[in-house]
C-alpha cells in the first residue's frame, strides 16, 4: 500500500467512510464529510483535508512566512500560513500540523467545522507514526460533541 492510500483509507474510516476525492501525488488532498442524522435541528459537516507535501516544503511551512527559508506558496504551505495553523508535533522524517475553522450560518442554521491536516513526509518516513498521528487527531474530533449543541441563530 502506498503512503497516500493509507492516508485515504484512514480518513475514510475516521469520517464514516464518506470520501469525496483522492490523495494521489504530493499536494493532493482527500475530502471527507459526515452529517448528523436526518431530523436533527442542526447539520454538522466535518470536512477533513489531508494534504501530503514534500519534506523540504514542510520545513518552511511550519515556520512563520517571514522566517521561512524558502518562500514557496504551495497550497499546503498556504493553508498553514493563512489559516490558524497549530503545530501538533514534529518527528524525525515528517511534520504534522492542523488548521481549524468553525462558523455558524444564521440563514441555514448550520454549523460547519473544517479541519486540515498537513503532512510533510520524507522518503521512507515511518508510516505507522504518520498513521498514529492521524488516528490520534481525528479520534479527538469524533468525540468532541461540545461544539455541536449551540443555540440556534435567530
Amino acid at each position: 500500500m502506498r503512503k497516500s492510500e493509507i492516508l485515504v483509507t484512514l480518513a475514510a474510516r475516521l469520517t464514516g467512510g464518506l470520501v469525496f476525492g483522492g490523495l494521489g501525488a504530493v499536494g493532493g488532498m482527500v475530502l471527507a464529510g459526515i452529517a448528523l442524522p436526518p431530523g436533527s435541528d442542526r447539520a454538522l459537516l466535518l470536512t477533513v483535508r489531508v494534504v501530503l507535501i514534500a519534506a523540504g516544503a514542510a520545513a518552511g511551512a511550519l515556520l512563520p512566512w517571514w522566517k521561512s527559508p524558502e518562500r514557496r506558496w504551495e497550497p499546503a504551505t498556504r493553508l498553514l500560513l493563512l489559516g490558524s495553523g497549530a503545530l501538533l508535533g514534529a518527528l524525525a522524517g515528517h511534520a504534522f500540523a492542523e488548521t481549524f475553522q468553525d462558523h455558524v450560518d444564521p440563514f441555514k442554521r448550520t454549523q460547519q467545522i473544517a479541519r486540515t491536516i498537513v503532512y510533510g513526509a520524507a522518503a521512507g518516513a515511518n508510516l505507522p507514526v504518520l498513521a498514529a498521528d492521524l488516528v490520534h487527531a481525528a479520534g479527538r474530533w469524533r468525540r468532541d460533541r461540545s461544539r455541536v449543541p449551540r443555540r440556534r441563530a435567530s
